[in-house]
């Protein structure tokens, strides 16, 4: 282990960023960066297909496109995330402009649901001091994820079963995914992920109550 790796553990030890599950014999998969007025809504009907309960981390700037989806997510039993409302690429803002930011995005979702979200994920996963200390002033719980898709990349269909094979053979019981509801091939990839992982015997519903 590298001391990069090392000071990452550490900050997530003492910040109480999660990365896997406590229950060994579930799979967590987590959507990042919608809602989607198109994708989501096929990514849930997928879902509910293999009875599989998700996280989804919305960015707050796109909630307004999809309103609804929202509604549609926590009624199908599963769980909303905070994800900024800017979802800034570049590089994050000083502390309290993100603190502000991710308060932003929690009181969107609360008005729009009724349910204000319990989870965080900071945008890419990164170490900056707000996305460290944002998320535990604001009393949310940050859970980033074991096993990266990459499948923001996708952008054919060869992609994308390729993208699902490997995470076929790389997802074990404990993992959580990450995954993203924005991009259309997300869902060629769940067409390949999910039966092969409910074919395993994968408990693919109760990891959001072992968070």
């Amino acid at each position: 282990m590298n001391t990069t790796t090392t000071i990452k553990d550490w900050l997530d030890r003492v910040f109480g960023r999660r990365r896997r599950l406590r229950c060994d014999r579930a799979v967590l998969l987590t959507f990042d960066d919608g809602p989607d007025s198109v994708v989501t809504p096929a990514v849930l009907e997928r879902l509910k297909r293999y009875q599989a309960r998700a996280v989804f981390f919305v960015v707050g700037s796109r909630i307004n496109k999809a309103r609804d989806v929202l509604s549609q997510i926590l009624a199908a039993g599963h769980a909303l995330g905070n994800h900024t409302y800017a979802h800034r690429l570049d590089r994050d803002p000083w502390l309290i402009s993100y603190c502000i930011d991710v308060r932003r995005c929690q009181r969107l979702v609360t008005r729009v649901t009724g349910q204000a979200p319990r989870f965080f994920r900071a945008p890419m996963g990164r170490y900056s001091a707000g996305a460290l200390l944002a998320p535990r002033m604001l009393g949310l719980d940050h859970l980033l994820w074991s096993t990266d898709s990459h499948d923001w990349k996708l952008r054919g269909e060869e992609a994308a079963k390729t993208c699902a094979n490997r995470l076929c053979a790389d997802v074990r019981p404990g993992d959580i995914v990450l995954l993203h509801d924005d991009n259309p091939w997300v869902l060629t990839v769940l067409d390949i992920l999910l039966p092969t992982l409910a074919s395993r015997g994968i408990d693919l519903c109760s990891g959001v109550n072992g968070l």
